[in-house]
């Protein structure tokens, strides 16, 4: 009926907009905050999870000409059933950005949110273990996360670059596998997160 359709278009409307801003980070790392936080106070009417956290990730953002880090955790915290919200929410912790620094609880929000099956949070965790950040360094850890990202089309540049010199080298229990590894090189990955938590 009329109403399920007006429902659907607000959504695709507020979806689009989310793409929009999502595909073009420099929207909030070129310092267009407002603006970017006008798009996502749209998507959040919609009753849409990202609209808010992305206001949130704003907030906390150093780029902001009024950042409110501390605001920016507490609206994260309310969110604690999105593996998207914990995401961002460790990334806070890991940078003490409106909370005490804490690697430990930074990696078991990771965890999270990696378990919860997000992509970003799989790389980056993988990318913890696969240094030593903060915790031992554990290459077999780190290649079974890239691997589940990959499995979930989330694999960053950073991840594919690793997990191809893994294969090469058959580090981790890999087995030497060179067209793997000059596979995983020619893929194009998003790494526009990349971007965005220089900002943090």
């Amino acid at each position: 009926d009329g109403h399920h359709s007006r429902c659907g278009n607000a959504l695709e409307q507020a979806y689009s907009k989310l793409t929009i801003v999502m595909k073009h980070p420099l929207y909030l790392v070129d310092g267009r905050m407002k603006e970017a936080t006008e798009q996502f106070k749209k998507v959040e009417k919609a009753k849409i999870d990202e609209g808010k956290i992305m206001q949130s990730v704003i907030l906390a953002s150093k780029r902001n000409e009024k950042p409110n880090a501390k605001k920016a955790v507490k609206e994260l915290e309310k969110l604690s059933g999105n593996a998207e919200a914990v995401f961002y929410l460790a990334t806070l912790y890991e940078t003490g950005n409106g909370v005490s620094q804490d690697m430990a609880k930074a990696i078991e929000l990771y965890r999270r949110s990696s378990d919860m099956g997000y992509g970003k949070a799989q790389c980056y965790l993988a990318d913890i273990y696969y240094e030593g950040r903060g915790t031992d360094k554990d290459l077999v850890t780190a290649v079974s996360l890239y691997r589940k990202a990959q499995d979930n089309r989330q694999l960053s540049q950073n991840g594919a670059t690793r997990l191809a010199e893994c294969y090469e080298n058959g580090l981790a229990g890999l087995p030497k596998d060179k067209k793997m590894a000059e596979s995983l090189r020619k893929q194009k990955h998003q790494d526009n997160l990349v971007n965005l938590l220089k900002t943090l």
